[in-house]
């Protein structure tokens, strides 16, 4: 019965329209774990994850939510398979189907890995793909290719494989890049862009395209900020003139230093790859970016500070203009109880919201070994 009420009380959350709600509650009984994945034509939204189950972190059900433009519920689909199943990369194909990657990670070792595909309406169509190798993760998806990355466990270098959605490997990338983290894998025109930096250390920052063949058609390397750098890019997004902004992080160790410096910028490439312009001066060392968006002509940035966010601290979102000039920050503030990890910006008809991964603190600490207190939950962000 207690299972069954919880559940309705999800649905019914879900259900409202978002207008009426500063936030809505996306998580279940368990430890949950949903990323947006895009939009679909009809301005639905769709994302990807897990569903945790009450008492044992590690016992999770694959995941695919699908919101109504309003952010109602418009389907939810919660996989059978028992154990540490998820889904994740989320695309919708050329021919209208959605695929997404599905794997088992029983004690946080990947052991099985396929490609599933779906309706619109959340229903299992066709047959799975199985993609499993050894020492294999996921890096990124488009609607035309899935990144997969190898990490040899005797080796100390890797190599990112780029397979289309129906398990064929187009092309093998080793020592051109290191893609960085947060979602650094772009579609465009006849080809893919990736983020990251070179491989080696210390390292300067790169964005390339390639074609669909692996052909490099154009690459940039940035100079270091700092004496003896070693920056990435992170967080790379489409801008709506088809170029592409991006997160750089620098960290250097230089010699006669005792500390370690950083440096951050937010830089913005042409379609081409060319700098048109980058903001440092918005941004302090200390901080970290875990959320980063170009949405229609305004850029805005989440923000944290220091290692974790403490039990009731404001969330930064600072916001930049098309052509990089600072306009000032708003905030998200949490309850005293409430610790928030990993965000997204996502756009929807009524404005940004943010989905953070939400855990309740008791007696000052976090509630490590239950893990059921951990929700995927949005955010109306306030406008600037």
């Amino acid at each position: 019965m207690k299972r069954l009420i919880i559940g309705l009380l999800l649905l019914l959350s879900l259900c409202a329209p978002a207008a009426a709600e500063e936030r809505i509650n996306l998580g279940t009984e368990g430890y949950d774990g949903l990323s947006y994945c895009f939009t679909l034509p009809d301005g639905r939204l769709v994302f990807s994850g897990t569903k945790g189950m009450k008492g044992n972190y590690q016992n999770s059900r694959g995941r695919l939510l699908c919101l109504n433009p309003d952010l109602s519920l418009s389907w939810d689909y919660v996989d059978p398979a028992e154990g540490s199943w998820g889904f994740g990369g989320a695309q919708l194909l050329k021919n209208g189907l959605i695929a997404a990657v599905r794997s088992n990670s029983p004690k946080q070792s990947t052991v099985q890995k396929e490609i599933c595909y779906f309706t619109q309406e959340g229903q299992p169509t066709g047959t799975p793909v199985d993609i499993y190798q050894p020492d294999i993760s996921s890096s990124g998806a488009t609607g035309s290719c899935l990144s997969l990355t190898i990490i040899p466990g005797d080796a100390q270098t890797y190599f990112h494989y780029f397979m289309d959605w129906e398990g064929n490997i187009l092309f093998r990338l080793h020592s051109e890049l290191t893609i960085g983290g947060g979602y650094n894998l772009l579609p465009a025109e006849d080809g893919l862009v990736l983020a990251g930096c070179e491989q080696g250390y210390p390292a300067c920052a790169k964005i390339m395209k390639v074609d669909l063949h692996g052909q490099t058609l154009w690459e940039t390397v940035l100079p270091t900020l700092l004496p003896d750098g070693n920056a990435r890019l992170e967080w790379a997004r489409t801008a709506p003139d088809g170029g592409f902004v991006a997160w750089l992080t620098e960290f250097s160790h230089g010699e006669g230093q005792e500390k370690l410096q950083r440096a951050h910028a937010v830089v913005k490439f042409d379609r081409d790859g060319r700098v048109q312009w980058m903001n440092r001066d918005a941004f302090e060392p200390s901080m970290r970016c875990d959320a980063l968006i170009a949405d229609k002509d305004r850029i805005v940035v989440g923000v944290e500070e220091g290692q974790e966010f403490t039990g009731g601290a404001p969330h930064r979102y600072i916001w930049l203009n098309e052509s990089g000039q600072y306009l000032g920050e708003t905030q998200l503030t949490f309850g005293k109880d409430e610790k928030s990890y990993g965000s997204q910006l996502i756009p929807t008809e009524s404005g940004l919201w943010v989905l953070k991964d939400i855990r309740m603190i008791r007696d000052g600490k976090n509630v490590l070994k239950e893990m059921d207190s951990v929700d995927e939950v949005l955010f109306k962000l306030p406008a600037l």
